[in-house]
């Protein structure tokens, strides 16, 4: 019934009732289903339905190393006052985290090679 491919939590329409955990970047809303994140903010991957709501959390929330390095869209700093951050436009690895998750506004070079994520620059007059 369910297509959790080994617990990686990306159910397909047809078995998304029995999925039991979320994908990353998702939390679970107060129905149990699982709803994307809104940009800017993280959740670990496989938030447990049966437990209840979750949340999605800005980066600057994270205060241990290993809890900001779970999140796709964060980056830990050893620097004094900085800990967690979100991760800058050439930071994202992915499309998908590039243009679709970092509250900043990034832009996919898919011809570069190795492909790249860039800050999408806005020219005003």
């Amino acid at each position: 019934c369910c297509a959790e491919n080994g617990g990686s939590g990306h159910c397909d329409a047809l078995s998304r009732g029995c999925c039991k955990t979320c994908a990353a970047d998702m939390r679970v809303d107060p129905s149990g289903e699982c709803v994307a994140c809104k940009r800017g903010t993280y959740s670990q991957k496989g938030a447990d339905k049966s437990i209840g709501e979750t949340k999605c959390l800005p980066c600057t929330a994270m205060t241990a190393q290993e809890t900001c390095s779970a999140m796709t869209g964060c980056t830990w700093e050893a620097v004094v006052g900085v800990g967690c951050r979100e991760k800058s436009c050439t930071e994202a690895d992915t499309f998908s985290l590039c243009v679709n998750k970092l509250s900043s506004t990034c832009k996919w070079e898919q011809t570069a090679t190795p492909q790249m994520c860039l800050p999408s620059i806005s020219l005003s007059s």
